[in-house]
């Protein structure tokens, strides 16, 4: 695993405030993502959906490429976590640990992802990490089109606070 270089000891105050910013955020940091064409299309406190074109992320058959639905899945779990850490200036490196993702439906539609998460896990997670200096949290995004769970994905993310 590669950490990028960072000084979190000077948080760098990024203002992310609403689902463009959020958006804005991700394909700035993550640019294989600006041809998926996903958008945050809900943000709350605790929630996330991340929206995709089924044309930018379709496959052979027609129907959503499989890496394009896990990275999705991946990211809105990301997202949602980063939100929170932004918003709360939690000075942390935040990464992906591990993910599987169970194809329940084929994708043949625009979909979105969406993730929610339990305010006692983020509470878990922030004690963790300022106690420890390192914590993982399990997130669950569903992949939804036309109101059908496609899958399912279970992630670890782990958060690491400076020394």
């Amino acid at each position: 695993m590669f950490i990028k270089k960072e000084d979190l000891s000077k948080p760098v105050q990024t203002l992310i405030t609403d689902a463009d910013s959020l958006t804005d955020y991700i394909l700035s940091n993550i640019p294989i993502l600006k041809h998926s064409k996903l958008s945050v299309a809900k943000l709350t406190d605790n929630s996330i959906k991340l929206s995709a074109p089924l044309y930018e992320n379709r496959n052979h058959y027609g129907s959503a490429f499989g890496g394009s639905i896990a990275t999705i899945g991946i990211v809105a779990g990301w997202a949602i976590l980063t939100y929170k850490i932004k918003k709360e200036n939690i000075p942390t490196t935040l990464v992906i640990k591990s993910s599987h993702t169970e194809y329940k439906l084929p994708v043949q539609n625009d979909f979105y992802a969406e993730v929610i998460i339990e305010q006692n896990e983020w509470n878990n997670f922030k004690s963790k990490i300022s106690e420890k200096g390192k914590a993982g949290m399990s997130v669950t995004s569903k992949i939804i089109s036309n109101g059908n769970i496609c899958s399912e994905q279970q992630s670890v993310y782990v958060g690491i606070q400076p020394k």
